[in-house]
C-alpha cells in the first residue's frame, strides 16, 4: 500500500515509488481575504481592512518611491464588527505565520478581552463557526 506524506513544497510523495507529484497549490493570502470577507458579509458582518498596508512601496510605473503612510506594524489584517461582537483577524496562507509584531498585537488585543486570531484556509470550518 502506497503512502502519502505532504511536504513543505506542497509536494507529494508517493511511498515506495519514488515518485513526486505536485500537490494542490496554496491559495494565496489575497483569496482567502476576499473568501472570508464574502462569508462575514454573508453572515451579517462589517468588516474594515487596510488597504494602505499591502500599497507597493514603489510606483509600478515610474518607479518613484510611495508616499502612502502605513500603520503600525503588525496590526492584523481585519476587523470584523457585528453588534455585540468585535473580532481582529490575521490571514495566513497555509504553513506561514504571524511575525512577531503581528503575534504581539494579537496577545495585546486577546489581553484586553477582545477576540483575537490567527486564521489559515485550513481552518476554514473553525472560522465558520466563530462567525456564525
Amino acid at each position: 500500500m502506497a503512502r502519502y506524506r505532504r511536504r513543505r513544497d506542497q509536494r507529494v510523495i508517493i511511498g515506495g515509488t519514488g515518485l513526486s507529484v505536485p500537490g494542490p497549490p496554496r491559495q494565496s493570502e489575497a483569496s482567502f481575504m476576499a473568501q472570508v470577507i464574502a462569508y462575514a458579509r454573508l453572515r451579517g458582518w462589517h468588516h474594515w481592512h487596510d488597504q494602505a498596508t499591502n500599497a507597493p512601496r514603489v510606483c509600478p510605473v515610474c518607479l518613484t518611491p510611495s508616499k502612502v503612510k502605513r500603520n503600525e506594524a503588525g496590526l492584523p489584517d481585519l476587523i470584523l464588527i457585528r453588534r455585540p461582537r468585535l473580532i481582529f483577524a490575521e490571514l495566513k496562507r497555509d504553513g506561514e505565520y504571524p511575525t512577531p509584531a503581528q503575534q504581539a498585537w494579537l496577545n495585546d488585543l486577546a489581553a484586553c478581552d477582545q477576540e483575537a486570531f490567527c486564521w489559515h484556509p485550513a481552518d476554514w470550518r473553525t472560522l465558520e463557526r466563530i462567525l456564525y
